[in-house]
């Protein structure tokens, strides 16, 4: 089983936790190979690391990430709650060895509770990605040039068929796809692997990537983002109580804050407590702890009100991407396998 992750020193020890608890929960697995995307880790970080992946008899192997703003020949736009390392996992098929076929991606920001290779057996076929739907608006599919009815998976965990990516030459659809937008995309590298992917994406279990806001899901959530064959309460009711893999994504679900109120901040701190980094203080909040707030206006009313600010944020962006399309060198059959 391979698995990847990919960290500068600032989220060392957060990704640290991931690992110790994918370690905890998959002491049965014959091989675990971890490889790490290395951007600007200290030599003490990566032998803390190290050191912890070696106590259950692994290996963790540091590739250092290259200048990717180079490497794709544009200016990227890096959102201000994200850095460069985000890209590193386009060019996985090229960084990683060639003998490596397959690999789970995973975000530092992820728990996993329960053995994870039932999603590693998972059957790819012919498909480039597997991964967990996300609940984006459709009107953001249409800023990649996606279909409604198109899959749009979460970037926090990917299943990725490597061999597939280098029969295709996906990387370089990858590039072409980020130039096509001039390095602009609202959710870039996540944008960029569902646009191009689109039609080789399978889905898998939500329990998978339990992503923040299934804790506090809302049916209407649909309703707003105009989303259809979404998952079923079943299996978002699995991914609740349940989880395999917990995703710590959004604005104050992170339990390595003071004052976290996420549902599996206790398991989280038991696992930290399990590191290099157990005696470090947490972190200082920098966004509010979300609480569940009821709207004083009528459901009508409110409901008009969520609609019309996701028109209102993703209008500019479906404009923006035609403009693009008339304006650039690249066109769409550029980024897509033929």
């Amino acid at each position: 089983m391979n698995i990847l992750y990919a960290s500068d020193d600032n989220y060392a020890e957060i990704a640290a936790v991931s690992i110790v608890s994918l370690l905890e929960n998959n002491k049965d697995a014959d091989n675990i190979n971890f490889f790490m995307f290395d951007n600007g880790l200290t030599s003490e970080s990566k032998e803390r690391l190290s050191g912890l992946v070696e106590k259950y008899s692994r290996e963790i192997i540091f590739i250092n990430m290259p200048d990717i703003e180079k490497l794709m020949g544009i200016k990227l736009h890096v959102p201000y709650w994200l850095t460069l390392t985000i890209f590193a996992r386009l060019f996985t098929a090229s960084l990683l060895p060639a003998d490596i076929d397959k690999i789970i991606w995973l975000d530092a920001d992820t728990m996993i509770r329960s053995s994870i290779l039932p999603l590693w057996n998972e059957d790819l076929g012919g498909n480039l990605v597997g991964g967990c739907q996300d609940g984006i608006p459709v009107l953001h599919k249409k800023t990649v040039f996606l279909k409604k009815t198109d899959i749009y998976v979460n970037a926090g965990v990917y299943l990725f068929n490597l061999k597939a990516w280098r029969d295709n030459n996906i990387e370089k659809k990858f590039i072409n796809f980020l130039k096509l937008f001039d390095g602009k995309l609202h959710y870039p590298d996540q944008d960029v692997v569902n646009g191009v992917c689109k039609n080789y994406i399978k889905l898998v279990a939500p329990k998978y990537n339990s992503i923040s806001y299934y804790f506090n899901y809302n049916p209407e959530l649909l309703y707003y983002a105009n989303i259809k064959d979404y998952y079923s309460k079943e299996e978002l009711k699995e991914a609740k109580e349940s989880p395999v893999i917990v995703h710590f994504a959004g604005k104050g679900r992170k339990p390595w804050t003071d004052g976290n109120i996420h549902i599996y901040q206790d398991e989280y701190i038991q696992y930290r407590n399990m590191t290099p980094w157990e005696n470090i203080p947490m972190r200082e909040a920098t966004t509010p702890v979300p609480e569940k707030i009821k709207s004083k206006l009528p459901g009508f009313i409110h409901r008009f009100y969520k609609k019309f600010k996701i028109s209102k944020e993703k209008k500019p962006l479906i404009k923006y991407a035609k403009k693009r399309l008339k304006e650039s060198e690249i066109s769409l059959d550029d980024c897509y396998i033929k």
